[in-house]
């Protein structure tokens, strides 16, 4: 696709052949190269922009112009008419959020002006979008920009006239006062029985103590059913087990445990060199045998590297290929170690050039450890879907109690984030975090993740989304419809805060009535807050 002439003619002829009557077109950035690409004689052509990005609005006026003199083949004047459509596809209302990157907002005013523009010289338009939405699951896609995989936060608000939770925004309002003006459109008014829906209900709901833990690397009983390689399998070849079967279509979002063991006698400091990695990783050694009374937990080192994005500085970006080798000097233990490679999906690119599309995600090839493949992998998929959460996590043995008596208190407070935050982020072991939202009369809430550096949340085992503390989203839409009166079971993917065992209490709370220390917890609001 793109300026494959061929292949769209390929997919008219098939649709045409295939029995569809309906209006065939193309659709085009507002931009005169990529119009001349998409060009299609015969069908109509329609194209892209929007009131922020791009042409200037004349600009992409005079392209619109241009499409819709090409859709009569140059048979007609260039001055005049005629009765094929002007049509932009995808007006853009706002424009989604990278993470790392500020909130985007465009003004009302500024759309209203574009529209006005597009009424002006009779064109048609959608608006995208015209409703923002969320994300949800792993479903949050990323922009391949140059050298950089740029996924975007789970909210798709798009700072759009209805907002994420479908309420009217200043936006919607100066577009509804636009489009009633007298004369502006044939349109029919609404019934006289209409009565808008009312919005739905929000609340900010009392605080959750996440009071048990689960460390995600370590415990057998909550890791999924392996899959044994010679080598690193990426995510689409890995077989996984999905109701009691395996699934040969691979595994389709989330985390791959890559894990193997490097025998004894290796030296005490080498070099682990991984191939290209998508999309992020963190490292992790640990002793084969732990000594008595120590926990494994205390034995994890972690190391992130990324591909591309909001991880690396400007320099770094321009300095590193967007698929790059990566090397890192790691300690082993004297009787060897355990090697854990914890691999996550941000998103798959559906924006950016042609080769983008084509990506796999895990580790694109063999590691090495001072120079020598490593080989025999257990690889253990974390699709973090509702059959593992609410069966395997949640029966899991391996939960743990996350308050700390009082007398742990200034143990507790001694491991508090760092205001001036590393650039590249190292922390704990991931782990998961539990507790209970009690629920009087349900609503939609937003669940505030300010204190949280990186993961996943999940409501009564639905995947409500990633979190990152780089922003710029500081809260993640949790829709009443989710929700249940009564209890409701909240379950956080920790990637990075974790500390080891005994240093619970990354930001320790007040003391409770009784004396101990609520060492983790999470804030309920009722609306959607961004950094700047």
């Amino acid at each position: 696709f793109g300026n494959d002439r061929s292949y769209l003619e390929f997919l008219r002829t098939r649709m045409v052949e295939g029995g569809i009557s309906e209006l065939l077109f193309t659709c085009d950035y507002a931009d005169r190269k990529e119009l001349k690409a998409g060009a299609l004689p015969g069908t109509l052509q329609t194209v892209n922009f929007g009131a922020h990005i791009g042409p200037p609005s004349e600009d992409a006026l005079d392209l619109l112009r241009l499409a819709h003199r090409s859709n009569s083949a140059g048979s007609q004047p260039r001055n005049q008419d005629d009765a094929q459509p002007k049509m932009v596809t995808e007006l853009w209302s706002g424009w989604f959020d990278y993470w790392g990157q500020p909130h985007a907002r465009v003004g009302a005013q500024r759309v209203v002006e574009v529209v006005e523009q597009l009424l002006e010289a009779g064109a048609s338009f959608n608006l995208y979008m015209f409703h923002g939405g969320s994300n949800f699951g792993f479903t949050s896609g990323a922009h391949a920009r140059a050298r950089e995989h740029a996924p975007f936060t789970t909210s798709y608000d798009y700072d759009a006239p209805l907002s994420e939770d479908g309420r009217p925004t200043a936006k919607f309002k100066a577009l509804k006062k636009l489009l009633r003006r007298p004369g502006e459109l044939d349109r029919r008014p609404p019934p006289e029985s209409f009565v808008p829906p009312p919005a739905p209900a929000r609340t900010a709901f009392k605080r959750v103590v996440l009071q048990e833990w689960l460390p995600m690397l370590t415990c057998e009983s909550a890791l999924p059913i392996a899959v044994d390689g010679i080598s690193p399998l990426t995510m689409e070849m890995l077989p996984i087990a999905r109701s009691g079967a395996f699934d040969l279509a691979g595994q389709r979002y989330g985390y791959i445990l890559y894990r193997t063991t490097i025998p004894p006698g290796t030296a005490r400091t080498v070099s682990l060199r991984l191939p290209p990695v998508h999309d992020r990783a963190q490292i992790f050694v640990r002793p084969v045998e732990v000594p008595a009374g120590a926990s494994t937990d205390q034995s994890h080192a972690g190391i992130l590297v990324h591909r591309g994005g909001a991880e690396l500085t400007q320099r770094q970006r321009q300095a590193r290929p967007f698929q790059q080798q990566l090397r890192h000097a790691v300690a082993v233990p004297e009787g060897g170690a355990v090697l854990d490679i914890l691999v996550e999906n941000m998103g798959r690119v559906g924006m950016g050039p042609m080769e983008s599309m084509q990506e796999q995600k895990g580790l694109m090839g063999n590691v090495t450890l001072g120079g020598k493949k490593l080989e025999g992998w257990q690889m253990y998929p974390f699709e973090l879907d509702p059959e593992y959460i609410l069966g395997n996590l949640a029966s899991s043995d391996c939960w743990r109690s996350t308050i700390q008596p009082a007398d742990n208190k200034s143990a507790a407070q001694s491991v508090g984030i760092a205001s001036q935050e590393p650039e590249v982020p190292t922390g704990g072991a991931p782990a998961f975090l539990r507790g209970t939202l009690i629920v009087d009369q349900v609503a939609d809430t937003w669940v505030g993740v300010s204190g949280l550096r990186k993961g996943v949340l999940f409501a009564n085992g639905f995947n409500l989304g990633r979190f990152w503390y780089k922003g710029p989203q500081q809260r993640i839409y949790l829709p009443g419809a989710v929700l249940r009166q009564g209890n409701n079971d909240i379950i956080v993917l920790e990637q990075e805060a974790i500390p080891p065992i005994g240093g619970l209490g990354r930001r320790a709370e007040e003391a409770s009535a009784n004396g101990s220390v609520v060492a983790y917890s999470l804030n309920f609001a009722s609306s959607a807050q961004y950094s700047s």
